[in-house]
């Protein structure tokens, strides 16, 4: 009688388990890029960026990109090592998307002045009001 019952329980058990909700699966999509940009903030002062990024976006529409880099002027170097945190939803057309750099957390080695980055990445709702200026 017990082992029936036992039996019993165990056969519920395993008929009930495809009954359960299902837990959407989440897989974090990486993809790694570098990156060499150059800009002429001026006639005269150019400003590059030379870095390598690694992308991750999460299920649900959110994302950070883990970049390392350096970002120079003829008169100054600046390391760039920071997490850019973005936002990203489906655009109009097939296989595109928007992505909206929401806030950025430099790391401790990183020495990037806010204005210099923004030559390159547009992190928040606004740009800022003051760019990064040569000393000349």
């Amino acid at each position: 009688m017990k082992t029936r019952i036992c039996f019993m329980v165990s056969l519920i058990a395993l008929l009930s388990f495809p009954l359960l909700p299902a837990r959407a699966a989440t897989a974090l999509l990486h993809c790694e890029a570098e990156m060499r940009v150059r800009k002429n903030v001026t006639e005269n002062t150019p400003i590059s960026l030379h870095a390598n990024a690694h992308y991750f976006f999460e299920p649900a529409g959110k994302g950070y990109v883990d970049i390392v880099g350096t970002i120079q002027t003829r008169e100054k170097t600046a390391h760039l090592d920071r997490m850019i945190y973005f936002t990203y939803a489906r655009a109009a057309r097939d296989g595109f998307y928007t992505v909206k750099f929401t806030h950025s957390r430099p790391k401790p080695l990183d020495n990037t002045p806010q204005a210099m980055l923004a030559y390159f990445y547009e992190i928040g709702g606004k740009r800022p009001a003051t760019r990064w200026t040569s000393p000349n």
